[in-house]
């Protein structure tokens, strides 16, 4: 009888939808209400939550809880009243199994909600449905392990109790959020927990501690500072070295070169090389980094790599940095990577595409990458070079790279090549312009080749 599209565009009446329960099986019929909640006609929504109402089914709350947010006053009312009723027949257990639709009500502006929100709360806090909350704390899916936190939270004799299940927590973000709770005075929590939190190797969790340390907190806890000084994590790292220079505690980096120098030869921590790095100068650290750039274990390199970046300023350390582009870590790569590019390019240029040309070279990729970082004509001439060799793999790579230059940089009237470099492009061009691009790349070529041929006739390099 009742067609889809009608549902939604309005074409059936209230009253054909009060006799929708009369001439369908329960289920169907359930269904079709839950669709004419959704209809465009404000009448149609209003009837049809009427009608869940009398149908005392929980499989409605949900779509219920989403009209409380109803543009059309009355559609709320009636959607207030049906949840009422459908919670006064034992189904409050189900606001938990809604609980995204409760957080998306929360952050409504359409309508204030807060004062319906709180008696929800109260609800799922009663006897059938507070149980809901607790198997919630065993979900797998933290945004609902997090709400179901927060909603006992508004019980102060469970809080004993959820500062030990949060503490426990495997996500960062509930830890943070027992983390918050302390620093508020929502929890009264011990001083071995703090602690805990503050050494917490998520930086969100241990972060939110150390930023609310007062001045008289840092003078006393001045020995953990000195601990998490050489933390693996930077955020965790700045927070306790900004609390050591502001309240000057003396030592710390005596004591972070005395560790390195003990373990230099065997095990050093990378917080401790990043720390030296953050903490002291050039003139007396660098030579305990350097070395440490060739050590067998992958994450003291890039520690060392990162420190030793960090310490050395423009032409300085250079070579090191290349050799790091072979790296056979990624992460080490991509750091050496950085550093170049963060200094002139006339320092490392040349070499970065000799490391590109050769074809024995493990680096090729983030000289490459290097490369089409160029703002100008330069790196034009080695593509057509790569493209002039017979190494097919160099071949894909000098395409891409060429069309990252035009879509950048080509149409850019102001850019023109210099003399040296119209001339190292007409050396090897004879070779290169007879290859046929990929056709991905086919404009950018094609561009490239207009662009060759319209100098070379004005008198490129003459």
């Amino acid at each position: 009888m009742f067609k889809h599209g009608s549902v939604y565009y309005g074409t059936i009446t209230p009253g054909e939808v009060r006799q929708i329960r009369a001439r369908l099986p329960e289920q169907e019929a359930l269904q079709l209400l839950i669709e004419c909640c959704e209809s465009y006609d404000g009448y149609i929504r209003q009837a049809a939550l009427q009608e869940l109402s009398t149908a005392a089914n929980p499989d409605a709350i949900p779509l219920v809880l989403f009209r409380l947010a109803d543009w059309v006053p009355q559609v709320r009312d009636e959607a207030w009243k049906t949840l009422h009723h459908l919670l006064d027949l034992g189904y409050a257990h189900r606001l938990v199994d809604s609980y995204e639709i409760l957080i998306a009500l929360s952050g409504k502006q359409r309508v204030d909600l807060r004062a319906h929100l709180d008696i929800l709360n109260e609800r799922m806090l009663h006897k059938n449905a507070v149980q809901s909350l607790f198997n919630g704390l065993e979900s797998e899916k933290v945004s609902k392990r997090k709400f179901c936190f927060e909603t006992l939270a508004n019980e102060s004799h469970l809080h004993q109790l959820l500062i030990e299940k949060s503490s426990r927590d495997p996500d960062p973000s509930i830890r943070r959020w027992l983390a918050r709770g302390i620093i508020k005075g929502r929890f009264q929590a011990s001083d071995e927990l703090r602690t805990r939190l503050m050494h917490d190797p998520a930086p969100i969790v241990s972060t939110t501690i150390l930023r609310s340390l007062t001045e008289c907190d840092a003078r006393a806890l001045a020995s953990r500072l000195c601990a998490l000084a050489t933390h693996p994590a930077a955020p965790t790292r700045a927070s306790a070295q900004f609390w050591i220079r502001k309240v000057n505690i003396q030592g710390v980096l005596e004591s972070v070169r005395r560790e390195l120098d003990d373990t230099a030869s065997t095990m050093p921590r990378p917080g401790v090389i990043a720390a030296l790095s953050e903490l002291g100068n050039p003139e007396q650290d660098l030579g305990r980094v350097s070395p440490l750039c060739t050590h067998s274990r992958s994450a003291v390199r890039l520690a060392a790599v990162q420190a030793f970046a960090q310490l050395t300023r423009d032409e300085q350390g250079i070579d090191t940095l290349i050799t790091a582009l072979g790296d056979s870590n990624g992460s080490i790569r991509n750091a050496a990577m950085r550093a170049l590019a963060s200094r002139p390019r006339s320092y490392w240029i040349q070499q970065v595409q000799d490391i590109f040309l050769d074809p024995e070279s493990p680096a090729t990729v983030p000289a490459w990458r290097l490369l089409t970082r160029s703002p100008d004509w330069s790196m034009i001439p080695v593509m057509l070079r790569a493209l002039s060799s017979d190494s097919f793999g160099k071949h894909e790579l000098a395409f891409e790279a060429i069309s990252i230059w035009h879509a950048k940089y080509s149409m850019r009237g102001w850019l023109r090549a210099s003399p040296q470099t119209q001339q190292q492009i007409l050396l090897t061009w004879s070779k290169a312009k007879r290859l046929q691009p990929p056709p991905s790349h086919k404009v950018a070529w094609d561009h490239l080749k207009e662009t060759i041929h319209e100098g070379s006739n004005r008198g490129w390099a003459k």
